[in-house]
């Protein structure tokens, strides 16, 4: 069995057997027809698999613990085990068609109009006709600008996953059961066994549906230094999230002959703004070439990329409740929702037959949540948060890492004579590598502890990516 302090520590096996059979297929086509002004490309897209699982997960059962302090005592809040047969199989088709014309309207511009259309078995979501169209514009001759911009509706698949859950832990295959306040180390009598948990996958289930706009420049700032900037903003509905339709009223469930009953629906959203910006330097002119120097310093590039941009949402995913019952309180900072990101490279050529890269990579910090450690709506779920905050409340500290690599490689063996009596390379070749991960081993601080009851509580419980130097050579022909 497996022990669970929460975001303290977690003991005993993975608790996962059986496994996975999938066979599967995939049909693509398209169709190229140009004429005049027009490009028209026409397409159909099949993926299709058929998965027999008999995955089994927490077979043993799972204990879990507000604190330390609880576990020192022997108090768990709850023991979980999933009972049943886990043996599902089914068949998922995800299909679509496109239409799109280029048409070049004149030099430097073309406009791109287009339409594509998408269905998948198992959602019963049939009006998936999404426009969308492009343009692009290089408004001087000299071609040192570009104008780039789109709009358009976009569709995303439903997680085979997400059904094949339903179809495990419906109440009849599997089952978790949850036992309350059960006695620690052995279940015994006198535990009170409740009713098991099971989810559902409606009906009314549609397609992740998302609106999408762009505007974008690239400018060549002079001969060496290029400048991209791209700004998007994306809203997405119809996001899968769980609901709770057996939450305990006054201590008492609605249906008493389950548990949680996790109806999946789609009525959450998400919302992305973001612009990027992306400058590269070459330190030589265009037209010279200084390949055959052994030291030459303009043999290299350099890259930056630094973009600003938030990310909102309601959903922590598809069989995740809100603990409060509704998604009013639910908006907020997404997981993957970093203010800042950035990036950058140094990649020279200086010393002949040497390839060096500096790079460097970091963003802001990452939202997470405060939840109490405790159940105070009964309903078996720790995800309660104190009154009046909110989801991801909280951030981690900032993270950055630089990377070195380093390549050495000279050609070796006879050469043999080439045309007009000039040697030709070796046929072989030996190189050698160095790669440094983290190169000043920088602490970057991940795992913190949202949960009040931790003795963690806003603090990390990890560091990620410790200094690591691999060393290589290879030998080609």
């Amino acid at each position: 069995m497996t022990i669970r302090v929460l975001d303290g520590f977690t003991r005993g096996g993975a608790q996962v057997a059986g496994g996975r059979h999938t066979k599967d297929f995939e049909l693509g086509s398209d169709l190229d027809y140009i004429r005049g002004i027009h490009s028209i490309r026409a397409g159909v897209m099949l993926e299709g698999v058929n998965v027999l699982a008999d995955d089994r997960t927490n077979y043993l059962g799972t204990y879990t613990f507000s604190s330390v302090a609880a576990f020192d005592a022997g108090q768990p809040m709850t023991f979980v085990v999933r009972t049943g047969n886990p043996r599902v199989e089914y068949f998922n088709l995800n299909s679509g068609a496109y239409l799109q014309d280029d048409i070049r309207v004149r030099e430097g511009f073309t406009l791109s109009p287009g339409v594509r259309y998408e269905v998948q078995t198992h959602v019963h979501d049939y009006g998936n006709v999404n426009p969308r169209i492009g343009l692009t514009w290089a408004p001087a001759k000299s071609g040192r600008t570009t104008l780039r911009a789109s709009a358009g509706l976009f569709n995303n698949w439903v997680s085979t996953g997400t059904y094949e859950q339903t179809l495990r832990v419906d109440g009849q295959h599997q089952q978790d059961i949850s036992i309350p306040n059960p006695p620690f180390p052995v279940i015994g009598g006198g535990a009170v066994t409740t009713a098991a948990n099971k989810y559902l996958f409606g009906d009314d289930i549609r397609l992740l549906h998302t609106w999408r706009v762009s505007a974008g420049i690239d400018q060549a700032l002079t001969s060496r230094v290029r400048l991209a900037m791209t700004y998007s903003h994306v809203h997405g509905t119809h996001v899968l999230r769980g609901e709770n339709l057996n939450t305990p009223v006054n201590g008492v469930r609605p249906d008493p002959a389950f548990a949680n009953v996790i109806g999946v629906v789609d009525d959450a959203r998400n919302q992305t703004d973001q612009l990027q910006n992306n400058l590269t330097f070459n330190f030589a002119p265009r037209g010279r070439s200084a390949a055959a120097q052994a030291v030459n310093w303009r043999r290299g590039n350099m890259r930056a990329s630094y973009t600003i941009g938030r990310a909102r949402n309601n959903s922590d995913g598809a069989f995740v409740a809100p603990p409060s019952g509704t998604l009013a309180t639910e908006w907020a900072p997404a997981a993957n929702d970093r203010l800042h990101r950035w990036s950058g490279a140094l990649n020279s050529q200086a010393i002949r037959n040497l390839t060096a890269t500096l790079s460097i990579e970091g963003s802001s910090g990452a939202p997470y949540s405060i939840t109490t450690g405790a159940d105070g709506n009964g309903d078996l779920i720790f995800n309660d948060r104190p009154s009046a905050v909110g989801r991801n409340s909280l951030r981690t500290t900032a993270q950055y890492s630089w990377r070195a690599n380093f390549t050495y490689g000279v050609n070796v063996g006879p050469r043999a004579s080439g045309a007009g009596n000039e040697a030709s390379p070796g046929r072989y070749r030996l190189s050698w590598t160095v790669s440094i991960l983290n190169v000043t081993n920088r602490y970057n601080y991940t795992g913190f502890s949202g949960v009040m009851t931790s003795e963690f509580f806003r603090q990390a419980t990890a560091v990620q990516n410790p200094r690591k130097v691999d060393i290589g050579m290879n030998f080609s022909f």
